[in-house]
């Protein structure tokens, strides 16, 4: 399901399983105004937040992209982390399709 997906993707991908640390990166929420990590994510996913209609796979797909955009911006396209991220842009399809897979069963029980 999702969630071995999403431990097994956040297994592979340290950098964005949590919130970027404030104390660590004190500038990061002034040059990142929506910040967003996999546990936001998941978070949304098990709270119902993208919801469950047809537009609830593209919220969630807009989510992993913010997180891959806010990483690139403050980072910089040189930058290790920027350069983990591109890695992790891999896992993209199968995290996005389990999702898919998931939404449209819950849109066949209503």
């Amino acid at each position: 399901g999702l969630g071995d997906v999403y431990k097994r993707q956040v297994d592979n991908c340290s950098y964005f399983a949590r919130p970027v640390s404030e104390q660590a990166y004190p500038d990061y929420k002034d040059i990142i105004h929506f910040p967003m990590d996999l546990s936001k994510i998941k978070s949304n996913v098990d709270q119902g937040k993208y919801g469950q209609d047809r537009d609830a796979a593209g919220k969630f797909y807009s989510d992993l992209l913010l997180m891959f955009d806010n990483c690139r911006w403050y980072n910089g396209p040189n930058n290790y982390v920027t350069k983990e991220a591109t890695r992790v842009m891999k896992f993209l399809p199968e995290i996005y399709a389990e999702y898919c897979l998931m939404t449209a069963k819950k849109l066949k029980k209503n």
